[in-house]
């Protein structure tokens, strides 16, 4: 059997605290992975994983582990501290940018690569902050933020005019399992039904059009602003000349997009076809969650 080796550890967060505590006992001890697992009743890749941070330990290989070294509550505490929820930190410029929607009259949103978060369902959200590798805790959390957003701005008494225009891609993207998928197309179908949303779809074929540079949002009233994300930055723009250009854009784009019906008709199509082979791991794309 080849010799497992194991990159330098950084006790820079949690997760590899943990590492460190586990490899530097274990190479103290002079055992080899495949050692240590065989004393503890795991396997040499386990040990392997959590030593790199491939996995996430648990609980209760924690307790084995203060069980075997014998140092009480260490690796049980550090677990729990992983566990723990910590505070929920945003993208620069969202947090400007969520003060003036929930007071909007007006909000149109142009999204070219996933659905937009202000129209997810709470087990999407969930799956696509889980394709991060975050703590159930830290999952939660998100979603509990997203879900109250969606219900600020279009769960108050005078709700706004919501108008989104997504690509078709970004539709068909399987950044979750075939059933939620199916419940988010479901869901966007249900939303369509409010007097107030919107929603149009760009076709695949429909080639080059002025949304290909990049998502964004507008909002209008009590003032104008556009907001755009892109690599985990934000930024919110209230210059009149750049908030003028993005809604010129979104008409563009709108133009270039199916009709009402039509959106309706093709979402409805994606809702009933079955997608379960096509779900493979070239499909499921890894998505960074964006704020909007």
């Amino acid at each position: 059997m080849a010799r497992r080796t194991s990159p330098p550890i950084y006790p820079h967060d949690l997760p590899t605290l943990y590492a460190q505590q586990l490899r530097g006992r274990r190479t103290a001890a002079g055992l080899s992975m495949d050692a240590l697992a065989a004393a503890m009743g795991y396997t040499g890749t386990w040990i392997w994983q959590v030593e790199t941070g491939a996995e996430r330990p648990s609980f209760k290989f924690a307790e084995d582990c203060d069980t075997y070294w014998n140092t009480d509550r260490l690796f049980r505490d550090i677990q729990e501290a992983m566990e723990r929820p910590g505070p929920v930190r945003t993208v620069p410029g969202f947090a400007e940018y969520s003060q003036h929607e929930v007071r909007a009259a007006l909000i149109r949103s142009y999204e070219a690569l996933m659905i937009a978060g202000i129209l997810q369902t709470e087990d999407f959200i969930r799956a696509i902050y889980t394709s991060e590798q975050r703590t159930a805790a830290e999952i939660e959390t998100r979603v509990v933020q997203r879900m109250e957003r969606q219900a600020r701005v279009l769960g108050r008494d005078d709700p706004p005019r919501l108008w989104i225009v997504h690509e078709e891609r970004a539709l068909r993207a399987m950044v979750a399992p075939p059933d939620v998928m199916r419940a988010q197309w479901a869901y966007l179908l249900e939303m369509c039904q409010r007097p107030k949303v919107h929603i149009q779809v760009v076709p695949e074929n429909i080639g080059y059009h002025e949304g290909l540079a990049g998502s964004f949002t507008t909002l209008t009233g009590p003032s104008d602003a556009a907001y755009i994300e892109s690599g985990g930055y934000g930024s919110y723009i209230q210059d009149p000349q750049a908030v003028a250009s993005f809604s010129e854009r979104f008409e563009l784009v709108r133009n270039v997009a199916l009709t009402t019906s039509a959106s309706i008709d093709l979402i409805t199509s994606l809702m009933e076809s079955s997608y379960d082979d096509r779900l493979n791991a070239r499909q499921v794309a890894q998505v960074v969650p964006q704020q909007r």
